[in-house]
This record gives C-alpha cells, structure tokens and sequence, in this order.
C-alpha cells in the first residue's frame, strides 16, 4: 500500500496523493479512527516531497476525512462510510428503470457496435471514411467564429440551436423550394434524437403509422417504442406503389407517414416528381402527416436535387 501511486502529468501531484488516499478510505483500505503514515513516512513511501503530502493532507481535511491531534498524528475520520457500512441498503436499479428505457436498451437505439478496421470498408454503419472530412476548412471555420463571438458561443446559447445557423437553413431550404410559412427549424444531434422529438410531439389517435417496405431499420426501432403499429408500403423502382398506399389509407386512418424519398434507406431509391405529387394528394386527402426522412437527398454527382 501507498507504494503503488501512479503518477501523471496533467494534474498537480498532491491532487493525485489526496485522491489516493480518498479512495482507500472510500473503499475500506484506510478504517474510520486509523492512524496515517506521518507526512515524512508517506513521503517516503510514495516517493514525492513532503510539502506534497502537507499539500495533501490539508485538502484532506478540508473535505473532512481526515483530522489531526496535536502531537499524535492524523487519523481517517469517523465519519467515512466504508463499503460495509454502505452495504446495508443497496438501491436495485432494475426496479427503477422505465419501460421505456429497457425497450430503449432491448431496441438497441444506443447503437451499439464496432468500427471498421483498418483498410476495410464497413457497411454496418453509414459514417464515411474519416479523410474525406475537410478538417481543414472545418478547424478554420471554427476557430474564425470563436475569434468573433467566442464568449456568446461557450455560453447558454438559444435553446432551439444556433440562431445564424438556423437563418442559414431556413433560407437553404427555402431555394429548395420548401414553403417556410409557418415553419421554423430545430437544431438536434442527429436523426434519432429529432426523430424521437417528433414522435412525442404527435398526438397518438390510431397508434398506427404508414411507411415503406423496407425502411430504415434504427426508425423502425424508434417507431415501436412510441408504441406505433407498422404498416409497410411495398416499394416500385420510381417510389411507392401508388394503389397499395392508396388501400391501406382507405382501410385505416393513420396517425403518421414515415418517408425517405431521396436516396431511400435502404434500397437507395428516388421516388419520381410523378409520385411524390401523388403522395401529397393522397396524404392530403386522408389527413395524414408526414414525416419526411431527407438526409441523404443531395446524394447526386450530377443535376439538381428533386424537390422535397
């Protein structure tokens, strides 16, 4: 014991020796009432100065867990909890957990897996190989706003996002051609997380929710566990087939549509201009709204995008 200090050089060393110390107390090593080693014997021991262990031992005491008596020494406070008299009581996190956080955990929305190695190309994820970012130009970009408004930025900023991020996408989706009346953005950490917003932003009537046949496997997830009941649209090589969406809407009212209609998750089809007009008569008609997944729809090497 105390020998086995392992020092680093990102902290202040009698940081590191009160903590040492802290744990042992915390884990039963050190007893409430026992006798230190003196600052000379510890210093020794764990091989750094003395005015460390002095260093040490005062922030020790300042958090109370240890005190001195005059001209015997210092000793581990009574009133350290080990882990036997922590033992008595131990709260049983599986009676506390939700169901919806075991179904979140059983529907593995955490996206638990493993990268690629190195020189292969993994298509268990749709993340891209790290050098084609340009961390160049990105570093750059941050480092001019940081010089510009960087206390703004490490502040409590707007809860919606970042204001002139946001005008920059409003006005971005509005020379896609996208109708911004009534409209506005919310800035979120990525599909899962806005998808999951607006699930329980929607007001569940039916429980059911329209999608295509197939779909993306991470919304499927997130869709059964806002307790939505499926129904798959086979898919066409332009789109949706048109009569089967028809009759499943004329069969059932829906609460929801679910689309990916550029570059499709995960048949990577592009529904026709054709159909997509069709679709919004039809969803029209039947009151249903959709959510439209558009992630991936300036996947293009040539021409301009379809129109959402």
């Amino acid at each position: 014991m105390y020998s086995d200090l392992k020092l680093t050089e990102d902290r202040p060393v009698y940081i590191q020796v009160k903590d040492y110390m802290k744990r042992l107390m915390l884990k039963g090593g050190l007893q409430a009432k026992q006798k230190l080693p003196s600052t000379r014997e510890l210093s020794t021991l764990m091989k750094v100065s003395r005015s460390t262990v002095l260093l040490a031992y005062a922030e020790l005491e300042d958090e109370g867990l240890i005190y001195a008596v005059k001209g015997k020494g210092n000793y581990v406070s009574a009133s350290i909890e080990t882990p036997e008299a922590a033992a008595s009581w131990k709260l049983d996190w599986t009676t506390e957990v939700s169901e919806y956080a075991i179904q979140a955990e059983q529907y593995d929305l955490m996206k638990h897996g493993s990268g690629a190695e190195r020189g292969e190309i993994s298509f268990t994820s749709i993340a891209p190989d790290e050098k084609l970012f340009d961390l160049h130009n990105v570093k750059r970009a941050f480092l001019d706003r940081m010089s510009l408004e960087g206390e703004v930025l490490l502040n409590y900023g707007y809860a919606q996002g970042y204001r002139p991020l946001m005008n920059y996408l409003l006005r971005y989706m509005e020379n896609k051609g996208v109708d911004l009346r009534g409209k506005d953005i919310l800035i979120t950490n990525g599909f899962t997380e806005g998808f999951d917003l607006v699930l329980g932003a929607l007001r569940k009537k039916s429980g059911k929710a329209l999608c295509e046949n197939p779909t993306h496997h991470t919304a499927i997830k997130n869709l059964k566990l806002h307790q939505f009941h499926l129904t798959g649209v086979n898919m066409e090589p332009d789109g949706l087939d048109l009569k089967q969406l028809e009759h499943e809407l004329e069969a059932s009212p829906y609460d929801l549509a679910y689309l990916v209609p550029s570059y499709h998750n995960p048949t990577g089809i592009v529904t026709s201009p054709a159909k997509r007009v069709e679709i919004i008569r039809l969803m029209n008609k039947y009151e249903v709204p959709i959510i439209e997944d558009g992630f991936n729809e300036e996947l293009r090497y040539s021409g301009s995008h379809v129109s959402p």
